[in-house]
């Protein structure tokens, strides 16, 4: 069975996001940097945001601690900060979180995102 690089995936989302009109720039090795990185920056009307990029195959995954206070002195810059999450194998598309949503809760399950996420097509009305 052929599995694709988490680099694959913040491609494709990446390219959802121009397709919606951001101007999106992917950050390539990230997850090995010393210091606070993220996946994506997106930029619409000006305001950019910063996405970091999750998948999981069964339907749950905790983003772990670490990461997330990296996240955390990311979005203390003033630049807001999201966590995208794609559950493969369905049809349900990208999921998008808040952090201050993921530091309340890191674990993230496909019926929690159905109710809490935000639909990547809403996206540029939560960035207001």
């Amino acid at each position: 069975m052929y599995k694709r690089r988490a680099s694959s995936y913040e491609r494709e989302l990446q390219r959802k996001l121009w397709d919606i009109g951001f101007v999106v720039f992917r950050i390539a090795g990230s997850g090995s940097s010393s210091l606070p990185a993220a996946d994506l920056i997106a930029v619409r009307d000006g305001k950019p945001i910063v996405i970091e990029v999750k998948t999981t195959r069964n339907g749950k995954i905790y983003i772990d601690s670490r990461q997330l206070e990296e996240l955390k002195t990311i979005q203390e810059s003033g630049i807001p900060v999201y966590v995208a999450v794609k559950f493969i194998g369905t049809k349900t598309g990208w999921f998008i979180f808040k952090l201050r949503d993921v530091l309340e809760n890191n674990k993230i399950t496909l019926d929690r995102a159905e109710k809490e996420g935000y639909k990547l097509e809403t996206l540029c009305l939560t960035t207001n």
